[in-house]
């Protein structure tokens, strides 16, 4: 009896799946509805967006209006939107995978109820005092979510010159650049981070797209906005606390989409070169919240671009309460030194989840991952989960050089490139430098331009110093070096030679270990105070030796690397032997009345004299250097440091060790902090602090002093922790010392308000230098100039006061984008 009223149970259950399972799984397949959106001539609509109401999923046209969108059977109700159109939504009951084209017709704008001030004050700014008063309450209203975000990127080239600067240029035009990336996008309180799953360049399969979804939005409810990357000091939101002082607005009307009246809003700056937007703003009335922007910004206004359009579609996200964007789209245009092109980047934003739950210290420092199989995802992937349908071109230029990259990839193919790149060139050899690349085997052999091994100066008189360079890459991004160097002075005919060896062994840490070697010159500061080139110029044009050298023979090794995310440590161990050079000539092309050349011993104030005997010195140098929250990229092979919003703070240990032979014995201790801050509209400043102590000086020499970066040329140093007006060697010390240097560039915030002036897009810029130490007392420098004249160069004003009194002054002229 128990059997058979099982049977019987059991054989209605059986029924009841059979008769409902078929229904289930058409309700969870999913079809495509696809077709085209034009406008009433029948002419596409190039990245209009198509949406489900009441979700985040999406699509945009792409190029020729057309679209696809993935749904799961049922009834929907499709919006189609397009910024300057009538938006339209379409009831669609869908059981297989069906076609809709939408015509969409231009906005139609209503004046009927607006009122008009007795002032004459223009509808549009009541709507944007509304819109400022609420910016901060549309900024905070949602504090987390977690989205899909498609980006695509296209740049063309389409002309390009056959050289620039008389270097042979062999570029195709075309489309240069072509990627598409999928990304799981996640926020809390203002931080973001990424997970990027899949990824495809076109022409190259091991590569990674550049895109980043979280840099794609333009967040309009923030004051400044800093990320578009096209200006050095950010733009001004249109309803930003202080947006009256740089845009004037003009009401255009407005229309209903369902069931919400939208302003339509033109912005335009109150100054030609004001960092604010052109363009249409559309605020939703009531709510005072933005519903979509159509933005420009042109020549001028913008750096390192010609002009660029954004156009961004926000709607409704979760419960109905909060909008986001669902759609972005950069598109520029660019042209320098004879190279022109256009382009464009594309988001989809979909599946927004308003309520997800993070892990304990989900947010860190690495903003954006690469998975390591992101790039290993063939075409039925990208064709079902690719949000928008490429264009002729676009599967043409994937099918060519996809196909192409087979080709090139091979041996005889690279041979034969690299053949025609080999070749030999006179003028190339000369000013240009040569190398000689074996793409296959990933090696490289270069030398610098032959002119630049040409040196002149009093110790050695005429020199050649000629540096190589082989360099070997491996798969894992890891690489090897050799870099050896010959010199010879023909004045005091000698002959010097070095090596050094370096291997990059962990590429994600950056590690590296290096070793070298020989007998070389080296200047008495340890760096580069000047540089060779300019030395020879001063030496023979104006009759004046600046570079103090001496010669070592030495052997060195060094380690580098990464510990933990923002804690960098190098260290070093050298044994040298150390001997003074002495001037061996005279020589001039100008003889300056009542100038000589001074000795190779320069003049100091807490050393009577500098010259030394021969001696041994073991030396240790080691460092810490700390980026506080340094926020990174990871890739599968390597990481990419995106930039921090502290300063970096380093603490350095060198140590003059008397073991053996070594003729020192010293400690030295210093520490610095730097940073690089943003200021919005009024620009950029960036800071360098250091101070340093030696604790013990039982034995040392002249080279070991701790020396500043001085500059006694006419031309500006580019170094930020360098003085401009200071004698090089003159406040060397053996004791303590403080040294601070600060920076303000403007970036157009003063120039840009004065007429014709400003066409010259030249840019103000300040600085401060300041020294301490036993023998300097307080030293300042102060200064004041102009950069980015014609784009490149910089002309600068300095005064030098020491305790308050002038004691130098001096313009300093350099070059610089």
């Amino acid at each position: 009896m128990k059997n058979q009223l099982l049977l019987k149970t059991l054989g209605i259950l059986l029924l009841v799946i059979l008769w409902v399972l078929p229904g289930r799984l058409t309700a969870q397949q999913k079809f495509t509805l696809k077709g085209r959106v034009t406008d009433k001539k029948g002419q596409g609509l190039p990245f209009a967006t198509v949406y489900v109401k009441g979700t985040s999923n999406g699509t945009t046209t792409n190029d020729n209006g057309d679209y696809f969108l993935p749904l799961k059977a049922g009834s929907h109700e499709i919006a189609f939107q397009f910024i300057g159109y009538k938006a339209s939504t379409k009831k669609v009951t869908i059981n297989q995978s069906q076609t809709l084209n939408v015509s969409l017709e231009p906005e139609v704008l209503t004046l009927n109820e607006v009122t008009i001030t007795s002032n004459g004050e223009d509808p549009a700014y009541p709507i944007m005092r509304k819109a400022i008063r609420n910016r901060k309450k549309h900024l905070r209203e949602i504090e987390k979510f977690t989205c899909d975000a498609y980006v695509k990127g296209l740049q063309r080239l389409g002309k390009a010159p056959k050289r620039v600067l008389g270097m042979k240029v062999d570029v195709d035009t075309g489309i240069v650049y072509f990627s598409e990336s999928v990304s799981e996008l996640s926020y809390k309180n203002g931080e973001y981070k990424e997970k990027m799953i899949s990824s495809k360049v076109s022409g190259n399969s091991r590569g990674f797209s550049f895109n980043q979804a979280s840099e794609m939005e333009t967040e309009l409810y923030n004051n400044i906005i800093d990320n578009t990357g096209f200006s050095e000091r950010g733009m001004v939101s249109p309803v930003a606390f202080n947006a009256m002082l740089y845009y004037r607005y003009r009401y255009e009307g407005s229309f209903q989409e369902n069931g919400l009246t939208v302003n339509k809003i033109r912005l335009m700056p109150r100054r030609k070169l004001a960092p604010a937007f052109s363009g249409f703003i559309y605020i939703i009335d009531d709510t005072w919240r933005i519903h979509s922007i159509e933005l420009s910004l042109g020549k001028g206004t913008i750096d390192f671009i010609d002009s660029v359009t954004i156009k961004q579609v926000y709607a409704p996200v979760g419960n109905g309460k909060v909008w986001r964007p669902l759609s972005v789209k950069y598109n520029f245009e660019f042209a320098a030194f004879g190279f022109k092109g256009h382009g464009y980047f594309l988001c989809m934003y979909s599946n927004y989840n308003i309520t997800p739950t993070f892990q304990r210290r989900f947010f860190n420092n690495e903003v954006m991952t690469v998975t390591n199989d992101a790039n290993k995802k063939d075409s039925t992937y990208w064709s079902k989960i690719r949000p928008i349908p490429l264009t002729t071109t676009e599967v043409k230029d994937y099918r060519e050089k996809d196909s192409l990259q087979v080709i090139k990839d091979s041996k005889p193919y690279k041979d034969s490139v690299d053949a025609k790149r080999n070749k030999l060139g006179i003028t190339g050899i000369l000013y240009g430098g040569y190398t000689y690349r074996n793409s296959y085997r990933r090696e490289r052999f270069s030398f610098q331009p032959l002119i630049s091994t040409f040196q002149y100066n009093t110790v050695e008189g005429l020199v050649t110093d000629l540096s190589l360079n082989y360099q070997k890459r491996y798969e894992n991004r890891t690489y090897f070096t050799i870099d050896p160097s010959f010199r010879y002075g023909f004045s005091n005919k000698r002959f010097q030679a070095k090596l050094r060896t370096s291997y990059r062994f962990a590429p994600k840490s950056f590690g590296t270990v290096w070793a070298e070697g020989g007998r070389y010159v080296e200047q008495l500061s340890r760096m580069q105070s000047i540089s060779p080139f300019l030395n020879s110029y001063y030496t023979l044009v104006v009759e004046e030796n600046f570079m103090k050298i001496y010669e070592k023979a030495y052997a060195k090794v060094g380690y580098r690397q990464e510990l933990i995310n923002g804690l960098y440590f190098k260290g070093s161990l050298e044994f040298a032997e150390r001997n003074a050079m002495q001037n061996t000539t005279n020589y001039s092309w100008r003889n300056v009345e009542n100038r000589e050349f001074t000795p190779n011993a320069p003049v100091n104030n807490e050393l009577a004299n500098t010259d030394f005997a021969y001696h041994q010195a073991l030396t240790f140098n080691a460092s810490l250097r700390l980026r506080i929250k340094q926020r990174y990229i990871t890739y599968p092979h390597r990481k990419f440091i995106v930039g921090s919003d502290y300063p970096t703070l380093l603490l350095g240990y060198r140590k003059g060790l008397a073991i053996g032979d070594s003729d020192v014995d010293y400690d030295l201790l210093h520490a610095s902090i730097s940073d690089e801050i943003s200021m919005g509209v009024i620009g950029a400043s960036k800071y360098r602090v250091s101070a340093g102590v030696f604790l013990n000086t039982n034995k040392m020499y002249f080279m070991d002093f701790r020396h500043f970066s001085g500059n006694q040329t006419g031309l500006l140093k580019g170094s930020s922790n360098a003085f401009q007006l200071l004698e090089y060697y003159r406040y060397s010390t053996q004791d303590r010392y403080l040294e601070g240097h600060y920076e303000h560039h403007f970036n157009g915030f003063v120039m840009n308000g004065f007429p014709l002036i400003n066409k010259l897009k030249s840019q103000l810029v300040i600085s401060a230098n300041y020294l301490w130490t036993p023998t300097s007392l307080n030293y300042l420098e102060l200064g004041i100039g102009l950069e980015h004249i014609l784009k490149i160069m910089r002309f600068d004003f300095i005064v030098g006061l020491q305790e308050g009194n002038q004691v130098s002054s001096g313009f300093r002229f350099g070059f610089g984008f």
